[in-house]
């Protein structure tokens, strides 16, 4: 028993990005009940993994703030129904219009949280052999390897690069004011992209060969899925 309870509490790596594909389409429908039902779930999933990363989590969500004002506007202002400000006419938005644009913020920001988790949770090495099973069905080997590789790539570049545009922002290459400041980081982040890139160039690539997950492990997506589906229903 215990070697079975040890596999449904460690998700394989295809399992978690099925959960993943069917949390995003199950939290799409954008309904009250269904986002509480996500919100639940990937609170619970949080808890589980120790809330890993939170700050840069947070940092990801602020850096979308301008998309979720377009979002507010748009709705808003262009969804018909009840002025909020009855005063202003049609230059208020509508009350559906803000509803519907926080909903739809709100699935963006719980869509940005499970990709997080699963990318802070699973060992990079691990994402594109999981990625390679989950396409079999619709994509060649030559084609699946190719996209395995480009996505290990990027993987491995994201916290070096992160890294040196931290320290580009910092550190002024060059003293200036305005654009001539601005424009001396960006010369420093452009060449160090081309040395990394230079560097990974000639490294070899390995993709771990993909494995099957245990077929009890499929109850959790389809569980998730259940889920999502009970939340819709009684909405």
């Amino acid at each position: 028993m215990l070697p079975v309870r040890m596999n449904v509490l460690r998700p394989h790596p295809v399992i978690r990005v099925v959960t993943l594909i069917v949390f995003i389409a199950g939290i799409s429908v954008a309904s009250h009940a269904v986002l509480l039902a996500g919100a639940v779930l990937l609170a619970l999933a949080f808890t589980r993994a120790g809330f890993p990363g939170m700050d840069g989590l947070a940092r990801m969500i602020m850096r979308l703030r301008w998309l979720f004002l377009a979002i507010l506007l748009v709705y808003g202002w262009w969804t018909p129904g009840e002025p909020v400000i009855p005063g202003l006419d049609t230059l208020s938005p509508s009350r559906p219009g803000l509803v519907y644009g926080l909903l739809r913020i709100a699935v963006l920001v719980l869509i940005v949280s499970a990709v997080h988790l699963l990318i802070r949770t699973t060992e990079s090495s691990k994402l594109p052999g999981a990625i390679m099973v989950i396409t079999s069905p619709f994509l060649s080997r030559e084609l699946r390897e190719r996209f395995a590789v480009r996505l290990l790539l990027t993987l491995n570049a994201v916290d070096p690069i992160r890294d040196m545009v931290g320290a580009a922002l910092k550190n002024s290459p060059e003293p200036g004011r305005g654009l001539t400041v601005a424009a001396g980081k960006v010369r420093a982040i452009y060449r160090g992209v081309l040395e990394r890139a230079g560097q990974s160039a000639g490294q070899p690539v390995e993709v771990q060969d993909p494995e099957l997950p245990p077929p009890l492990q499929w109850l959790v997506p389809l569980s998730m899925t259940a889920c999502f589906w009970l939340a819709n229903s009684m909405y």
